[in-house]
């Protein structure tokens, strides 16, 4: 099926998963050459301020880009468009023809530029001390930074009031990617549980070793699943624990973005999925299988 293409939409998967997966340690890195010390970062967000603004913006840059042009699986169930000509532009373009997955990615891709792009706020104090500067201005003193519009709240954490509203569009974009995300990983562990429960497969060693592959993608989703929804778990009561709350983000960033990883890597691997035309071939014959089902339910 893409025996022609030259970049195969499975290598563009894994290398979203390899991205995602390095991002934290990319990120520390590039903070250790621009402030030579290496530290734990409050989030992988702050680095932004410290010395990985262009690693950073770069690699969630081509995440965003990968989710805006992924299109997913068709719908089972495609809605029809409307016969209004304007209604059916808007459904096209704006709603992807009811393609969900595919619009859902859209949005993702929009929540990743936005983190791209609209720097979080830093805290002084934690700057101050771990003796670090503040590389996007990294000239200027705290009082010149106050002169310029640098606001800070009681416990230290700081923007630039000129640009009051970035920190919230980072904070949206972020929850959006996250919930969007752990909203993939469980279809994704669904869409395998769905191929497994199916009572149609042929009782034979190739059939067996496709549902064995499909078993594992099914095991890894979960565990995907469960890395992201975990890392929520624990950032919750982690910011009311004194020594660790300035670090909760942090522990929430990693865990989501190995949770994506492991996601996107499974459902890249040539080792556990069958050929494309094959995989195509599976999916589309327990679509009827299920859709006879349905009509033999109805009459």
């Amino acid at each position: 099926m893409q025996e022609n293409v030259i970049f195969r939409y499975r290598t563009l998967r894994k290398f979203v998963g390899f991205i995602a997966f390095f991002i934290p340690f990319i990120c520390i890195w590039s903070i250790y050459i621009a402030q030579h010390q290496l530290i734990f970062p409050t989030s992988i967000s702050v680095t932004y301020h410290l010395g990985a603004q262009d690693v950073f913006v770069g690699m969630l840059t081509i995440v965003g880009i990968f989710l805006l042009s992924y299109n997913g699986h068709k719908p089972v169930n495609p809605v029809k468009p409307s016969e209004n000509v304007i209604l059916r532009w808007l459904f096209k373009w704006l709603l992807c023809n009811g393609h969900w997955e595919s619009l859902k990615a859209k949005i993702a891709g929009l929540g990743a530029l936005a983190v791209a792009y609209f720097p979080t706020r830093f805290n002084i104090n934690w700057l101050c001390n771990n003796d670090l500067m503040l590389m996007n201005f990294p000239h200027l003193s705290l009082d010149k930074l106050r002169e310029i519009g640098m606001v800070c709240n009681d416990n230290g954490s700081c923007y630039i009031a000129m640009y009051d509203w970035v920190w919230i569009a980072h904070i949206v974009g972020a929850v959006i990617l996250i919930f969007i995300l752990f909203m993939f990983c469980i279809n994704f562990a669904r869409r395998a549980k769905r191929k497994l429960d199916e009572k149609n497969w042929p009782e034979n060693n190739k059939a067996n070793i496709k549902k064995w592959k499909i078993l594992w993608r099914y095991r890894l989703y979960l565990v995907s699943t469960i890395i992201m929804g975990g890392s929520l778990l624990i950032f919750l009561p982690l910011n009311f624990v004194g020594p660790y709350k300035q670090y909760a983000m942090m522990y929430l960033e990693v865990g989501c973005l190995w949770g994506f990883a492991l996601c996107w890597f499974t459902a890249g691997s040539d080792f556990l999925r069958e050929k494309d035309d094959v995989e195509a071939n599976i999916n589309q014959q327990f679509w009827v299988l299920d859709e006879l089902d349905q009509q033999n339910k109805q009459s």
